[in-house]
């Protein structure tokens, strides 16, 4: 009985042996995969070339987006039209109040700073006042009730440059 005991005993001690063992194993292997992991990301080559491929996505970024905003047609005027037909064209440079006869209305324009804008109207909703400043080439107030689009405009149709969008 006393044998079975001692056999059982060292059994167990063997079973706890080979299963800290295993342990100790498997430990020592994921910080080889750690340290290796750690080699890798610190190597100096390594480490240059992505530093250096996120820096030159960077620079690329910055270029086509100063590319975008810098390839714009300077405003040089406000046109203004009444019921399709353009009734006026003031430059965008000089400052001025303009009162324009609409169908069934009048809106009042200013032109101020480089930027033009409706300051009073006479329609009911007055949305075209509320539509604020324009300044850049394309953009436009619009007035449903009287019929007026006042739009910047720059360069001529015949001039302007070809767009990725027109083609």
């Amino acid at each position: 009985m006393m044998k079975r005991k001692l056999q059982m005993k060292e059994r167990q001690r063997e079973a706890l042996q080979m299963e800290e063992q295993q342990q100790e194993a498997l430990q020592m292997k994921e910080r080889q995969q750690e340290k290796s992991w750690m080699e890798q990301r610190q190597g100096g080559k390594r480490r240059r070339a992505d530093v250096l491929l996120l820096t030159s996505f960077v620079l690329v970024g910055i270029g086509l987006l100063c590319g975008i905003f810098y390839q714009a047609t300077p405003p040089k005027a406000v046109e203004v039209r009444v019921d399709g037909a353009v009734r006026a064209r003031y430059p965008l440079d000089v400052s001025c109040d303009v009162v324009i006869d609409g169908v069934g209305g009048t809106n009042r324009l200013r032109i101020e700073g480089g930027a033009a804008w409706i300051e009073e109207a006479s329609c009911p909703d007055k949305l075209c006042v509320h539509m604020g400043r324009i300044s850049r080439v394309g953009q436009s107030v619009i007035c449903l009730p009287h019929q007026v689009v006042v739009e910047i405009v720059g360069e001529s149709d015949g001039d302007a440059p070809v767009d990725a969008y027109s083609g």
